[in-house]
């Protein structure tokens, strides 16, 4: 899979958030539906 994402976070952040799928992801996240990605870790 491949995608463009504009940020100011750095490559490491981004690979972080895109990797953590705990419930702290909702925090990093927030436009995330809890419903949905709520239980996922």
């Amino acid at each position: 899979m491949r995608f463009d994402l504009v940020t100011r976070a750095s490559p490491e952040q981004v690979l972080e958030a895109m990797t953590d799928f705990t419930d702290r992801r909702l925090t990093i996240w927030s436009a995330l539906d809890p419903g949905i990605y709520g239980d996922m870790a």
